[in-house]
């Protein structure tokens, strides 16, 4: 006689430990995997940094720059893209014009988490080879950070941009707030032009008329009719019979 294999396959029990094992070794393994992101691409932020700063200093090898609008526009864009931060050169004033310093930031509404992770890395590693403006703003939500590009305090240029970035790289537009004077006059006035409303107000809507209520018509009284004898007409024009007047 042959043996008989009987198929047996896992209990319940050997299930739930392999889940186990396989969650704690996720657990420990993701924070590493995500420390080991982290500071990758932060180094390509530092890269971009260094790329910038090369940049500035070969123009500024050429002459010196009076604006610092055309100072930006010369620069290569590619090295202020990258997508786990908001990469920007801003310019503070010195005190014989302005210098330069590369702006980080990163939001975790925008960035996510990951971008919060990886503008902590950088700030990380500025501090250690740069050095770091002060002002940092360091916190699970906002990350916003300035490395000076000029080793010295020298200024860069000498006429600032017209609107300035925040610290997160955001080019402020200047707000237009409507006044009295700036008001148009509205359609139909001899200057014909637009109606100017202002922000934060709507329309008025027009409302058509309600309609007025209407007096009850009093009911007119039918006119008589001529009944035959031995009837007379009721106040509804009817004939009924005249039992006053039977004999």
């Amino acid at each position: 006689m042959q043996p008989k294999f009987l198929q047996r396959g896992f209990t319940l029990l050997e299930i739930l430990i392999s889940v186990a094992v396989v969650g704690i070794l996720v657990a420990i393994a993701y924070p590493l995997y995500r420390n080991y992101q982290a500071k990758a691409r932060a180094s390509d932020i530092v890269v971009k940094y260094d790329a910038v700063r090369s940049g500035i200093g070969a123009e500024l090898a050429q002459g010196s720059v009076e604006n610092c609008v055309d100072l930006s526009s010369r620069l290569n864009p590619d090295n202020f893209r990258d997508p786990y931060a908001r990469l920007a050169i801003g310019y503070e004033k010195g005190s014989d014009g302005y210098r330069a310093v590369f702006v980080v930031c990163a939001e975790a509404a925008q960035q996510g988490a990951l971008g919060i992770a990886v503008a902590r890395e950088a700030h990380g590693v500025f501090t250690k080879t740069h050095g770091v403006e002060k002002g940092a703003v360091l916190t699970d939500s906002v990350t916003s950070f300035a490395v000076p590009i000029a080793t010295a305090a020298s200024a860069v240029c000498r006429t600032a941009p017209a609107n300035p970035s925040t610290q997160c790289g955001i080019a402020q537009a200047p707000v237009a707030v409507p006044g009295p004077s700036t008001a148009q006059p509205p359609t139909g006035s001899p200057a014909g032009g637009p109606v100017v409303q202002p922000t934060g107000t709507q329309p008025p809507v027009a409302q058509e008329p309600r309609p007025q209520p209407q007096a009850p018509q009093p009911v007119q009284p039918r006119p008589s009719a001529s009944c035959p004898p031995g009837y007379r007409p009721n106040p509804q024009g009817h004939c009924v019979p005249d039992h006053g007047n039977r004999k």
